[in-house]
């Protein structure tokens, strides 16, 4: 199976400020790839902010790794593992489309396996420890990006 990397992603979007955030950790055995941030001003939703995370993971998993071999793909957004689930017969948008062919443009010859997980479960694991920091982060620049909103107004 060669080296593969298990990624977590989380994002937030804010109708108000119309601003995306996401973050990201990433796992192999080689370490870790970590990040947060905001998201470009074309993501308009949270469904395009959790697609971001994704891709800004694996871009930095690649760029910190590049002998991966395959991505473990862990996210609450149920709309995107259809998109990438084979046996899913789905007809998305053309922005969903261009958002899907940046990510795979990325993973290339690479194998991407992606997995619904619930987010905000009670329970002391791992998993829910990840998620419980992706959304702080996430929380966080939202924050800030709401003082920038409301100082320059």
């Amino acid at each position: 199976m060669g080296d593969f990397i298990t990624i977590y992603t989380d994002a937030s979007y804010c109708n108000q400020t119309s601003t995306g955030t996401y973050a990201f950790f990433g796992k192999t055995n080689k370490g870790t790839a970590k990040g947060s941030g905001i998201c470009p001003e074309e993501i308009d939703s949270s469904f395009y902010a959790e697609f971001w995370a994704i891709y800004k993971c694996v871009e930095a998993s690649l760029k910190k790794f590049p002998e991966i071999t395959g991505f473990f793909v862990n996210t609450d957004c149920l709309q995107i593992c259809h998109l990438f689930w084979p046996f899913k017969n789905t007809n998305p948008q053309f922005k969903v489309r261009q958002m899907k062919k940046k990510v795979e443009g990325l993973v290339k010859d690479r194998w991407v396996r992606f997995k619904h997980v619930k987010a905000h479960v009670r329970g002391g694991d791992n998993r829910n420890d990840l998620n419980n920091w992706m959304d702080n982060e996430c929380h966080k620049l939202l924050q800030k990006t709401k003082r920038r909103s409301r100082q320059s107004k």
